[in-house]
């Protein structure tokens, strides 16, 4: 009796321990873990384009997958997973078998790569980084700027340059990867063309020149304009004059060039002969809307005494599909500022009170042979709204 409880210690021993050597799935089966020979295989294209991973353990039907198939692909053979290398990088393989264990390795495939850059040259401004990458190469990277005052570069792991520009000047930049192979590419370094004005000139006034300061640049510079009948654009030294040569909505533009072919271009989009001078000529400029200007037009100048409150209006004629401007506000036709301004549309010959916009700092300018010069504010705009008109017999 008592070999027979030997007996059966010794068969409870060997079941724990299969059981510890396997796993269990749920369903009363154990099954092996699926393990390989290797987490990881390289592969040098220059000596070989194929390697083996080895099961080492696992269940059978294996199914493997790989997330670049553009580097390698794979072909299972009984326990031997056999591995194609196709270009240089890196793949991760995760295999599955049927009792759905996995495992994973991570498949590296290399050459002797030239070593190439996306970019032959590069331009960049003082104080503005920009960068550049290796396309091909084989790692280990080190880069040097021949001339550190003008520009430095540094590279990370994965190829990425990024040059900075310290001063105006050329320096090349060296690129050596770990197999000692390099190539350069030339920093171009400029100082950027900077003005003390970068929005566009919304009003020029005809024969009055408007300065712009150079502050920074490479020199050299010049200038040019789109319509020599609307514009002329001069520079001297570091400041540049533009002036209106003729009335209108221009949308004419002047660009301003350094030595280095650095440009930058600008707007005008209205001239206007001065605003107080031009008798006989009914006009009105709402920053808004284009200005129109009328050697026949039609204007009405309207005063209450009785309720203290006035109208001027300007319009292109006395046609129903005439267009143009009303302005009413409290008080007289005096010079002076008028108080509970506002703004109206003339459309189709008549003043549309759906149009109504408060406008502010109204003020009539100047009063002449019965000629009415009337400015103001309207929302949102620092140019002067303005209306020129006399009544019209």
């Amino acid at each position: 009796m008592k070999k027979n409880v030997i007996y059966l210690a010794g068969l409870l021993v060997a079941a724990f321990s299969l059981s510890t050597a396997c796993s269990d799935n749920g369903d009363g089966l154990a099954y092996s873990d699926l393990t390989l020979d290797t987490e990881q295989l390289v592969i040098d294209l220059d000596k070989s384009e194929e390697g083996v991973i080895q099961i080492t353990n696992g269940n059978g039907n294996y199914k493997v997958t790989l997330s670049d198939e553009h580097v390698a692909t794979v072909q299972v053979e009984d326990n031997s997973i056999r591995v194609t290398g196709l270009q240089s990088g890196q793949v991760d393989m995760t295999i599955t078998d049927w009792a759905k264990k996995s495992a994973s390795a991570k498949i590296i495939v290399k050459r002797k790569e030239e070593l190439v850059l996306s970019n032959e040259s590069i331009n960049l401004f003082v104080g503005q980084p920009d960068s550049l990458s290796v396309y091909t190469g084989n790692g280990g990277y080190a880069v040097a700027s021949s001339d550190e005052s003008v520009a430095v570069a540094v590279i990370d792991e994965s190829g990425k340059i990024t040059v900075s520009g310290l001063a105006r000047g050329r320096a090349t930049i060296t690129v050596t990867d770990q197999l000692g192979k390099s190539v350069t590419c030339v920093a171009n370094v400029f100082n950027p063309l900077l003005l003390d004005r970068t929005e566009d000139i919304y009003m020029l006034e005809t024969g009055v020149p408007f300065e712009i300061h150079i502050l920074d640049g490479n020199g050299g510079y010049a200038t040019s304009v789109s319509s020599s009948s609307y514009l002329d654009c001069v520079v001297e030294g570091t400041t540049v004059r533009v002036t209106g040569k003729r009335y209108g909505k221009a949308n004419a533009t002047f660009t301003i060039n350094d030595a280095e072919n650095i440009s930058v271009t600008l707007r005008v989009m209205f001239i206007d002969h001065n605003y107080l001078d031009n008798l006989n000529l009914y006009r009105a400029f709402v920053p808004e809307d284009a200005p129109f200007q009328l050697s026949g037009g039609v204007g009405s100048v309207v005063h209450s005494p009785e309720f203290r409150h006035s109208q001027l209006l300007v319009k292109t004629s006395t046609s129903i599909v005439a267009t143009g401007y009303c302005v009413e506000f409290a008080g007289d036709l005096s010079v002076g500022g008028k108080e509970e301004a506002i703004l109206f549309l003339v459309k189709r010959g008549k003043v549309d009170l759906t149009t109504e916009q408060p406008v502010t700092d109204l003020r009539i300018d100047k009063v002449e042979d019965g000629w009415y010069w009337v400015s103001f504010l309207t929302a949102g705009k620092t140019t002067r709204a303005y209306i020129v008109t006399r009544h019209t017999n």
